[in-house]
């Protein structure tokens, strides 16, 4: 059984500001389209990698310019086929060629965040970086002072 390597996480106490941050992916790129802050308010735990770096999934990661972790949120691959149920109740995906999306993630609201990293670390040839080019599936972006 493999080690669970877990980063040094930096202490947030809840409840307190978080930043809703507005996501896009344009069919190429991330882009950050828009924060919003949230005055009170308290978020889940930050989600631990069984494998650490690993791992396969997709998660976001919100860091400071020194490379501490504040948190991290995994969700489901947005980049898989819509899922649809058959009139049997069985539950099927549906492919689809990439295309354009839009997330919110809430993460804390501490002002020395400065960067939302998308993390797709999915396994075979469904990354968006397949899709768009052949770089690693780690995209870091720079969020502004809120």
């Amino acid at each position: 059984m493999k080690e669970n390597i877990a980063p040094k996480w930096m202490e947030v106490r809840y409840p307190g500001p978080v930043r809703r941050v507005t996501i896009r992916w344009n069919g190429k790129k991330w882009t950050v389209e828009g924060q919003v802050v949230v005055n009170d308010m308290t978020l889940p735990a930050p989600s631990q990698l069984p494998d650490g770096e690993n791992s396969r999934g997709f998660w976001i990661e919100a860091y400071d310019n020194d490379g501490n972790i504040y948190y991290r949120q995994v969700i489901t691959n947005p980049f898989l086929g819509m899922e649809q149920f058959s009139e049997k109740g069985y539950m099927y995906r549906l492919d689809h060629p990439p295309h354009d999306l839009t997330l919110e993630i809430l993460i804390p609201g501490v002002a020395e965040i400065s960067q939302l990293h998308v993390v797709d670390n999915t396994a075979g040839k469904n990354t968006h970086e397949h899709h768009a080019t052949a770089h690693t599936g780690r995209t870091v972006l720079k969020l502004g002072r809120k």
